[in-house]
């Protein structure tokens, strides 16, 4: 009897530990009583979001091709500047590697799962440029009448009307994929919609809050969500447990997309070949760059300011406005060991990624929203970057430098890291074979990145789960 009791009281205790130790950080964090204790807290909260089980395979799937007429128009225009907003052209690349992919379907009835490479943001942006100029003509998207007493500039009209056709396009692709309003099958491709109500379809949204649509512009009279796709599967650069704007169990947060064809020619990444890199001395602290705008209706913009306001003077810190060209500021970048990456007008920024390329340990900036970091089951963000709350920006170069010593250490796990945000190889690294290009079965210069692979397998784990 006394054995068997001890038994159960030890399982007992065991498995409550386990769990408690598993959950608890995650899904309750306690408000930090001091600014060690706040760091660490975001180190778990940041690192640890929860993990999809990733049992099932990479999913084989259907790539639609036959967008409306006026959409597939929308999104090569854009395409045209995507230069100019490298932030959100993982909507255009993606889909271009995955055209090239080896589980792409060609029939419908094989797919796991079904991508739709609707472009949310090139709808949106060309919409808003368009009305800029003639903003008279819009008004059958947005009537300021409709709202006494609101007082819209040209820009701030153009929002409003862009968001209201933004969903209106939405609702185009889904009477196209047989869906929506009219309940019409369509045909046999369109049809798959329907049959899951679209829980096996897949849409990429680069948008800065994912599922939303422009809310955290304080002059939209109307923030959008698409709540018509609320069962589909979104592939989002923005991740924040419990937000509105996130699906728990439906969004897979994805890394930005990084051109590697002109990050090359800065030949800033030439330390991923050289012997001893990881402990190569850097003369620079910390980096940043980036615009600020003189104001905090962002929580990014608010961080920017933080760092410019309390650390542009700070020793060792490489801290100033916009302004480099794209080779300068990755030379620069990679002279540190930190880089600062704060959001702007989305919590999350492509310089996660970037500050990853050029060898820096990323530090990223958070008030009460944690992020959920792009494939946080497979990577140790908490052993790659750093957190650092709000209220102790201005301590951040006390911060950074009790955390030099330790730079060798994360800066050697960059590269593992960067392989899987990745969307191509590192040049030389993981080359298709003769054949496989002759198959068009690799992506960009004959190269696929890990994390198209990781995406699929995401995407595969998210359905199978159903």
């Amino acid at each position: 009897l006394t054995l068997t009791l001890t038994l159960t009281l030890t399982l007992t205790l065991t498995l409550t530990l386990t769990l408690t130790l598993r959950f608890v950080p995650i899904l309750a964090p306690q408000a930090p009583s001091s600014p060690p204790m706040r760091l660490r807290l975001a180190w778990v909260c940041l690192a640890a979001a929860p993990a999809a089980q990733l049992a099932a395979a990479p999913a084989p799937f259907y790539l639609y091709e036959d967008l409306p007429a006026e959409l597939a128009e929308e999104k090569l225009a854009f395409a045209k500047r995507v230069g100019m907003y490298k932030t959100y052209t993982v909507e255009h690349e993606l889909p271009a590697l995955l055209a090239a992919h080896p589980l792409r379907v060609s029939d419908p009835a094989a797919a796991a799962a079904f991508i739709v490479p609707f472009p949310f943001q090139a709808v949106f942006f060309r919409f808003q440029f368009n009305c800029q100029k003639a903003p008279h003509l819009y008004h059958n998207y947005f009537s300021p009448q409709a709202h006494p007493g609101l007082q819209l500039s040209a820009f701030e009209f153009c929002q409003n009307a862009a968001a209201a056709h933004l969903e209106e396009a939405v609702g185009k692709v889904l009477e196209h994929l047989g869906g929506a309003r009219t309940g019409a099958p369509g045909r046999d491709a369109e049809s798959y919609w329907s049959r899951h109500g679209g829980r096996d379809h897949v849409f990429i949204s680069p948008m800065a809050y994912g599922r939303c649509v422009a809310n955290y512009f304080e002059t939209l009279v109307a923030p959008r969500r698409f709540d018509a796709l609320e069962s589909s599967v979104f592939l989002a650069n923005f991740g924040v447990a419990g937000h509105n704007c996130s699906v728990a169990g439906r969004d897979i947060v994805i890394p930005t997309y990084m051109n590697l064809t002109a990050a090359r020619e800065t030949g800033v990444a030439e330390w991923w070949g050289a012997a001893g890199a990881a402990d190569a001395e850097r003369p620079i602290l910390a980096f940043y760059r980036g615009t600020d705008r003189a104001h905090d209706k962002y929580e990014g913009y608010r961080f920017r300011l933080l760092i410019r306001d309390h650390l542009s003077d700070a020793e060792g810190f490489d801290v100033g406005g916009a302004g480099l060209g794209y080779r300068d500021y990755l030379e620069r970048m990679s002279n540190a060991d930190f880089a600062l990456c704060p959001g702007g007008t989305s919590p999350w920024s492509p310089r996660l990624v970037e500050s990853i390329y050029a060898g820096c340990v990323p530090v990223l900036f958070y008030n009460q929203d944690k992020q959920v970091l792009p494939f946080a089951d497979a990577i140790p963000w908490d052993d790659v970057a750093v957190f650092i709350h709000e209220d102790d920006i201005p301590r951040t170069p006390e911060i950074l430098r009790a955390l030099a010593h330790d730079v060798p250490r994360r800066r050697a796990l960059l590269r593992d890291v960067f392989r899987k945000l990745s969307y191509e190889t590192m040049e030389g690294e993981g080359a298709c074979s003769a054949a496989q290009g002759a198959e068009g079965t690799c992506g960009i210069d004959g190269h696929r990145g890990n994390a198209v692979d990781m995406i699929l397998e995401r995407i595969g784990a998210t359905i199978s789960n159903e």
